[in-house]
């Protein structure tokens, strides 16, 4: 497949938003905003889409959700405010370089679904997730990978493990490198 790069302009998405398809892999280098209550981003395809100038909102507490086999990357803050959802058999969201939830008021990963917080790309990124959002997995994954050769550290709130669902939280480390959880409470839902 091939890779488009979309520079400078900024993107509007409204409601259901399909980005991807036919193999080719997209990156937003200008910013996107979130236009609805809430985005579903459907990444139709096993390729990737990186917003790497960040995801924003027009409207508060507008809500993004994930849907599809394929990856989004996030290398720039996301400062929307609403909710960050990975639907069932939705794919994974990665957080690499400078890329964090910052104002996300809560972040679900359910079956089939991955939230990565990838500190190994290229910045040891102390704080990807916005510390006082609820990080429910609802039989998805939630993957932390350090720097190689130094220690990463992310901080997280209350993470939710909702009943009748297999979840796992994973710390991914190279020799001579170390991951720290700093998890303030584990709740069983």
């Amino acid at each position: 497949g091939n890779t488009f790069f979309f520079a400078g302009a900024t993107f509007n998405l409204t409601g259901g938003a399909t980005i991807g398809g036919g193999g080719n892999d997209l990156i937003f280098a200008g910013g996107v905003n979130l236009t609805t209550g809430t985005t579903t981003l459907n990444t139709g395809i096993a390729g990737f889409v990186n917003f790497a100038g960040g995801i924003g909102e027009t409207i508060g507490a507008s809500n993004l959700s994930k849907s599809g086999p394929g990856t989004m990357i996030l290398s720039s803050a996301g400062v929307h405010s609403g909710a960050t959802t990975i639907n069932t058999n939705g794919g994974s969201i990665v957080l690499q370089g400078n890329g964090a939830l910052l104002n996300t008021s809560s972040v679900t990963v359910n079956v089939g679904g991955e939230l990565v917080l990838d500190n190994n790309h290229s910045v040891n990124h102390i704080n990807r997730i916005n510390d006082v959002a609820n990080v429910i997995l609802g039989g998805g994954t939630l993957t932390f990978q350090a720097k190689k050769g130094d220690s990463s550290t992310e901080a997280l709130g209350v993470v939710t493990l909702n009943d009748g669902t297999g979840s796992t939280i994973r710390s991914m480390v190279a020799a001579g490198s170390d991951a720290e959880w700093r998890i303030d409470a584990l709740d069983r839902g």
